[in-house]
């Protein structure tokens, strides 16, 4: 195994960072504002749920779920995407502490990693990391990065025979690496070799999470306690990685770490972001905060169900009677807000959950 690891890695970055990418990087304490989402993008995002949902269970823990999906909710209203409808999965493995985020705005989120984080703080670390990839467009692939996709593919194929075949335990590993190569590798999630995209995201992530009112010292705090922490990415897999390594990841938090205090204290008072002191590498400008603001809603909005399956209650609760179902692309008039639950009066009256629904242009 090692020795495979030694041989094939150097050929694995020489395969698949032949070709640059050619984005523009997001500027130093910028939120990117996202754009409407693609039906396409939608249908890609909806297909990495059924490949991953062939080796995962879903999680039907609504305490678990619900507080996931109010921290997704918390964080994309501080970037202003909250129209937008971001689709939230919990998957069933204790023993995989990871999240990850594709397009169509679909966020998985691994139970081994809710049984690492200790508090909503460092739930918000985590999930402000995936949800900046997709604002910043990390999970789009351009020309020269689609290039790299194609050549990971022929490589991650020669990596899984090679692990398969190995003895002892390399069968399991076989299955683990499987996933890793053509969930992640193929693309499908985030183009590995991007490590520069994970530098960003963790920006990104950083000042969204203080926007949204959560501590960004716990950012730092997480990445600390978690740097030697097996499950964290020092398996024999480890050069499949694609986030960088914890002392440039930290190091770089901790630099923009005043910013984003500034940026939180902030979100906390209400009012409007001006930086006040220097920091190296970034310029001094003014930023106002984001607006947290639920979407308005006209009397009988039309909206429309974005989830192939929707369920509405008599009241906005999970344990509330269930009293009709609703299905993708159905046409529904919203009329009010409760919480995250939003009030409907036709085809049915009832409640439903807001980010089962998109405004309907």
């Amino acid at each position: 195994m090692e020795k495979f690891i030694r041989i094939f890695a150097p050929l694995l970055v020489l395969l698949t960072s032949g070709c640059a990418s050619q984005r523009v990087p997001v500027p130093v304490g910028t939120v990117p504002r996202q754009q409407q989402v693609l039906a396409e993008d939608e249908a890609y995002g909806h297909e990495v749920l059924n490949k991953l949902t062939e080796r995962f269970q879903l999680d039907r823990d609504d305490s678990r779920i619900n507080r996931v999906r109010e921290i997704v909710d918390a964080l994309t209203a501080a970037a202003g995407a909250q129209n937008n409808p971001w689709h939230v999965y919990v998957l069933v493995d204790d023993s995989f502490a990871n999240a990850a985020a594709t397009r169509g705005n679909y966020i998985f989120v691994w139970t081994g990693i809710l049984k690492e984080i200790r508090d909503d703080g460092e739930l918000a670390t985590v999930l402000s990391h995936e949800i900046a990839h997709v604002l910043a467009g990390h999970t789009r692939p351009d020309p020269a990065e689609e290039v790299n996709r194609m050549l990971a593919g022929m490589a991650g194929r020669v990596a899984r025979e090679v692990l398969e075949n190995q003895p002892g335990s390399a069968a399991a590993f076989g299955a683990l690496a499987e996933v890793l190569i053509t969930q992640t590798m193929a693309g499908l999630i985030v183009n590995p070799n991007q490590r520069k995209l994970e530098l960003e995201a963790d920006r990104i992530g950083l000042f969204l999470m203080a926007d949204a009112g959560f501590d960004p010292d716990k950012a730092v705090e997480f990445w600390a306690r978690v740097e030697h922490n097996p499950r964290f990415g020092s398996s024999d897999l480890q050069f499949l990685s694609t986030h960088p390594s914890s002392k440039k990841r930290l190091a770089e938090l901790r630099r923009l770490l005043p910013l984003a205090r500034e940026r939180y204290l902030a979100a906390r008072s209400g009012r409007d972001f001006v930086i006040s002191r220097p920091v190296r590498g970034v310029k001094r400008y003014i930023i106002n905060r984001p607006s947290r603001n639920k979407p308005v809603l006209r009397s009988s909005a039309n909206w429309v169900v974005v989830e192939p399956r929707v369920t509405v209650h008599t009241e906005p609760r999970q344990s509330a009677k269930k009293i009709a179902t609703l299905y993708k692309g159905q046409g529904v008039q919203v009329t009010g807000r409760r919480g995250r639950w939003l009030r409907i009066v036709s085809p049915v009256k009832g409640y439903v959950q807001g980010y089962l629904l998109s405004p309907k242009e």
